[in-house]
């Protein structure tokens, strides 16, 4: 334009500029240009301010969305959290119940130590009696049945520890397993609680260019809702793994809560083992006892008994002795009236012939000698009775001893087997000291010396 105006001045006839007109159009056009211009930029600045809104609106959609999530993943993590610190406290709580269960199982298996020893030992001792004495008697075959039953329990018993051991075994492992989730939980409601309450200043949001956002707090849900809410096709692998998160949790807990209802029962078996065990052995020992008792008493009344025959036969022995040496006396008595009988009838043996005749006299002598001869055969008889009789009171007499003797060793021993008492056992009396012979009848035992009077002292 310039190029033209310049061209004109230089070839016009002298006039300057364009024309009014060209003037005119040229202000108009720039005008209406300015104003196309504003009018772009009124729109440019209308369209930027509404996308930032948008923006602002869309950021603090997706900012109250996050930190809603956050807040619901916080309450989660703190519910299993706390979930996880109950199931700890309980299973700590089981363990140590356990052990004073398996405590009660130790000292009860313990306590069947001695009197097993002590029924081993009386069974030992039984086995040294004389080949007279081993019978298979009731209190042989009361010590074996409660040697059964001390064995049976101890089994019981051991199978119980074990059983408790594997058991608390399992628990100890589970709460490692606990204490190790509850660590993690408790590290991540760290970790969230952080990115949750963490506030940056491009999260603030500009508060000129947030005024279309009226939105406010996302309201949590129920805690665990991936557990409790049914599983949509639509769930994304983050709830997936969420729900496999708290599902792993609550399978720990689940499975620890079985455990400890399985110890629970564990602990009313231990119960019922005890408690059945002792009244097993306690009858076994009590019958033990009354066939023990019994069994002294009746040995020692056979003893006693013994001892009377023995009595009897020695005065029968020195009645006999007394007899035999009377009739013996009488044998070698006899001898003499037999010599005169044989003297007088060789004497009348040198008579005449005249004279030498059978008389009166000779058939007195003849008589005489066959009466003698007769009586001294019976002497002879009585004699040999007495000495069988005799010689038969003796083996008697010595089979008596014998047997008294092994009586005494059985009761010996038996009263060792009395003796070698236990606390399960208590004060009983096992049979009587002497049976006959006017003694009172108490045994030489620690009940029968409670029991006793003694001269001075009074009654008690």
């Amino acid at each position: 334009m310039q190029h033209h105006s310049g061209h004109r001045r230089s070839h016009g006839h002298g006039r300057l500029g364009s024309t009014p007109d060209e003037w005119h159009t040229s202000v108009i056009g720039n005008l209406s240009k300015a104003g196309r211009a504003n009018d772009q930029a009124d729109d440019a600045l209308a369209t930027s301010m509404t996308s930032v809104r948008v923006m602002n609106v869309e950021c603090a959609k997706q900012r109250d969305a996050v930190h809603s999530q956050l807040g619901q993943k916080v309450e989660n993590t703190k519910e299993l959290a706390r979930q996880l610190s109950t199931r700890i406290r309980a299973v700590k709580c089981t363990i140590e119940h356990s052990d004073w269960s398996m405590q009660k199982l130790h000292q009860a298996w313990q306590s069947i130590e001695e009197p097993l020893d002590v029924c081993r030992g009386r069974l030992a001792a039984r086995q040294k009696r004389p080949k007279r004495e081993q019978v298979y008697d009731p209190f042989q075959e009361a010590l074996l049945r409660e040697e059964q039953e001390l064995k049976a329990a101890k089994h019981k018993y051991s199978e119980a520890i074990h059983e408790h051991q594997r058991c608390v075994r399992e628990l100890t492992e589970e709460l490692a397993h606990l204490e190790a989730d509850l660590k993690d939980k408790t590290h991540a409601i760290h970790i969230d609680t952080l990115c949750r309450d963490r506030k940056k200043a491009v999260e603030a949001g500009n508060p000129k260019l947030d005024k279309m956002y009226t939105g406010s707090t996302v309201p949590l849900r129920e805690v665990l809702p991936e557990i409790l809410s049914t599983p949509r096709g639509s769930d994304s692998g983050g709830r997936f793994q969420e729900r496999e998160r708290q599902k792993g949790t609550l399978v720990l807990i689940e499975r620890c809560l079985r455990l400890e209802e399985h110890m629970k029962q564990r602990w009313q078996a231990t119960t019922g083992v005890l408690e059945v065990t002792k009244l097993s052995t306690s009858n076994a020992s009590k019958k033990t006892q009354l066939e023990m008792g019994t069994k002294i008493a009746d040995t020692e009344i056979l003893r006693n008994e013994l001892t009377k025959q023995l009595k009897l036969t020695q005065n029968k022995i020195s009645e006999a002795s007394r007899v035999l040496n009377g009739t013996s006396e009488k044998l070698l008595y006899i001898e003499k009236p037999m010599t005169a009988n044989a003297e007088r009838q060789r004497i009348r043996g040198s008579r005449t012939p005249r004279e030498a005749t059978s008389d009166e006299v000779s058939e007195a002598l003849r008589c005489q000698l066959g009466g003698l001869e007769a009586q001294k055969m019976t002497l002879q008889r009585q004699v040999d009775s007495l000495l069988s009789t005799l010689e038969n009171l003796e083996k008697t007499r010595a089979q008596l001893n014998e047997d008294i003797a092994d009586k005494d060793k059985a009761l010996a021993i038996d009263r060792q087997c009395a003796a070698a008492r236990n606390a399960a056992h208590g004060c009983y009396s096992y049979g009587v000291a002497k049976v006959g012979d006017g003694q009172r009848i108490f045994s030489d035992t620690a009940s029968s010396m409670k029991r006793r009077i003694f001269p001075g002292h009074g009654s008690l």
